[in-house]
């Protein structure tokens, strides 16, 4: 490393192959390891701001090995960085210290390594420069940053990998920061974003979808005018239909992001909406079927609470702010149908803690139960009746699993209910499948609470 283009001091120079101590640090052997994780640390402790330097260059060198790359980006990025926040105020503040020309070659190294052939390097090359981005954007520096990377996205159309990075690294950016340097740059970082979305390069297009996840909270004013909003949820529908599984998820973890922020401006596409959650919920795999149900208890939560501030402004004979716009009572009729039949998709050997689509449904129609109340027991209770004895145990466990799900939301019509299946409950602790006496337990628990109004 030159002093000349660092700034650094000749007689802080180190001596040591950083390479070969990056090649140890990765050993099986904890001897080797150790002895090089020490030679790290001493080199941070010497002279941090060169042995930054040192790292920012090792991460940018495609003639170094790759694992080395990435050990030197995560090394420099946890030297800047850290969970306790006296800690991570102290690394900030020592990041902040050192020279801005030192910095600036660090910086650039960053942003120069985005357009690495290697994804495994560019990703840390994107979570290294997002890092020293969220730190220096909070206090109005590197602004010129987001330029470089909005530049990348929707300029140099020769370089997928370098626009995949970049549309992750400001991602990683818009996730943790809310500052004015970002929102000042909220219109170009979306039309770079949806840009990105409708790439040809499918890589790109999962970053994209990614960041705007990280953006959306920042597209209020955009939301609000008719032609921006159709726009960004024409993109989002378009990458939901997309053949890549993760890209669809990440689709649908939007749509749910929308529902949760801009409630008020769905009803224009709410029937393509349903069309496209339903559809995914029926025969997409589990992981994309989990976001698109997601979708509806997010509606739910989201009218939940409107109602409830609607009967207080009654109350109080005021108007309330939002109006409830009725979503889950208009969809319910053929929702709870696909909800019940994913509820029969039980994993034969699924973990206890793992949360699969089947899992996701049952909670989804707890959450329309309290939405639309009594609305919900005729439409769940012909399943529970044909099927809570069914050979199969997979239809004897969702059986119990809806009827759980409606105990609370319901009022009058829940009470024969619950008088009439009690004793098939009880009659069912006998059960053989271990699936369906864990639920028929928790409903029996949770019809015993002495909360209950029955």
């Amino acid at each position: 490393v030159s002093t000349q283009s660092t700034g650094l001091l000749s007689s802080s120079r180190m001596n040591f192959d950083l390479t070969a101590v990056l090649n140890a640090a990765q050993s099986p052997d904890p001897n080797i390891r150790q002895a090089a994780e020490q030679q790290v640390q001493d080199a941070k402790n010497q002279n941090f701001p060169m042995f930054a330097v040192l790292l920012a260059h090792e991460l940018a060198n495609s003639e170094k090995p790759e694992g080395g790359r990435r050990l030197a980006g995560l090394i420099l990025k946890n030297s800047i960085d850290a969970k306790e926040e006296v800690r991570k105020l102290q690394l900030i503040n020592a990041w902040m210290a050192i020279d801005p020309n030192v910095r600036n070659e660090v910086k650039n190294s960053a942003l120069k390594t985005l357009g690495d052939p290697s994804r495994p390097v560019r990703q840390t090359a994107a979570q290294l420069a997002s890092r020293i981005a969220i730190i220096e954007l909070s206090r109005d520096q590197w602004v010129e940053c987001l330029d470089v990377l909005l530049k990348n996205v929707t300029e140099r159309l020769d370089a997928p990998a370098l626009r995949q990075a970049s549309l992750e690294t400001i991602g990683f950016i818009c996730e943790e920061i809310d500052s004015p340097s970002v929102q000042a740059k909220s219109n170009p970082i979306l039309t770079g974003v949806v840009q990105g979305m409708k790439d040809a390069n499918l890589e790109v297009v999962e970053a994209a979808t990614a960041a705007l996840y990280n953006a959306l909270e920042f597209c209020k004013a955009n939301f609000d005018k008719e032609n921006e909003r159709n726009y960004i949820m024409a993109t989002i529908c378009e990458c939901s239909r997309k053949p890549v599984p993760h890209i669809r998820v990440l689709a649908f973890e939007c749509l749910v992001r929308v529902a949760n922020l801009y409630y008020e401006h769905l009803t224009s596409y709410m029937q393509t909406l349903f069309m496209l959650t339903l559809e995914a919920i029926k025969n997409d795999e589990d992981d994309v079927a989990k976001q698109a149900i997601e979708f509806w208890t997010t509606l739910c939560e989201e009218e939940i609470d409107l109602i409830a501030e609607a009967d207080e402004a009654r109350e109080l004979g005021s108007t309330e702010e939002s109006t409830c716009k009725h979503y889950i009572k208009g969809a319910m009729n053929y929702l709870i149908p696909v909800l019940l039949e994913t509820m029969t998709k039980q994993e034969e050997n699924a973990e206890d803690d793992s949360w699969n689509a089947a899992m996701a449904a049952a909670t989804c129609l707890s959450y329309i139960a309290n939405t639309v109340g009594d609305l919900v027991v005729p439409e769940v209770v012909p399943f529970v009746t044909l099927h809570i004895n069914n050979e199969n145990w997979h239809f004897r466990e969702a059986a119990a699993m809806a009827f759980g799900s409606i105990l609370e939301g319901p009022r009058e019509s829940i009470v024969p209910l619950i008088q009439q299946g009690l004793p098939v409950f009880i009659q069912h602790m006998k059960d053989q499948s271990l699936p369906v006496l864990c639920v028929d337990t928790l409903s029996l628990i949770h019809i015993s609470e002495p909360t209950r109004p029955y």
